[in-house]
C-alpha cells in the first residue's frame, strides 16, 4: 500500500467499528502476547493488527501516526497491553483477540471511556475515571 496522508490514516483510525470488524476476521492464532509483532508479521498484538489494518500487512514505513492517533482517540498502550496480555481482570476472555474485541466494543458502546473523553473529564476535575464509569452504569 502506498503512503497514506495523515487525513486518510485519521479517517481509518476514527472508524472503530470497521477496525473491530477487521479484528473479528483475524484468527486467535494470529495474536501475540508481550510483543507488538513477530518477525514475518504473522502474529501481532492489537497495535500490530492496527498497523496491518491501516497500512496493509506488507507495510514497512513509519507507524507512529496511526499508533499515536489511536492512543489519542481510543486507548493507550498502558490500557491495551494488560488487556491484550490477559492481565486486566475486567477482560477475562480466553484469547487476546476476544479480550481486545470486547474492550473495543465497550469503548464504542460507551461502557468504557475513550482517551479523548478521559482527557476532557480530567480537565473538568474528574480524576477517577473508573469510579465515574461505574457511577454512570448505575
Amino acid at each position: 500500500m502506498s503512503e497514506l496522508t495523515f487525513e486518510e490514516v485519521g479517517a481509518k483510525v476514527e472508524d472503530l467499528p470497521a477496525f473491530i470488524a477487521y479484528l473479528e476476521s483475524t484468527s486467535p492464532d494470529e495474536w501475540l502476547l508481550d510483543t507488538v509483532r513477530n518477525v514475518g508479521n504473522t502474529k501481532n498484538c492489537l497495535f500490530g493488527h492496527l498497523i496491518n489494518y491501516i497500512y496493509g500487512k506488507d507495510y514497512t514505513g513509519t507507524i507512529s501516526p496511526a499508533w499515536d492517533l489511536f492512543e489519542e482517540l481510543w486507548s493507550t498502550d498502558f490500557v491495551i497491553y494488560p488487556i491484550n496480555d490477559g492481565k486486566d481482570p475486567n477482560y477475562p476472555q480466553a484469547t487476546a483477540r476476544e479480550r481486545i474485541i470486547r474492550y473495543l466494543s465497550d469503548l464504542w458502546l460507551g461502557i468504557r471511556t475513550p482517551t479523548w473523553r478521559g482527557m476532557q473529564l480530567y480537565g473538568e476535575g474528574i480524576y477517577d475515571i473508573d469510579k465515574y464509569e461505574k457511577e454512570l452504569a448505575l
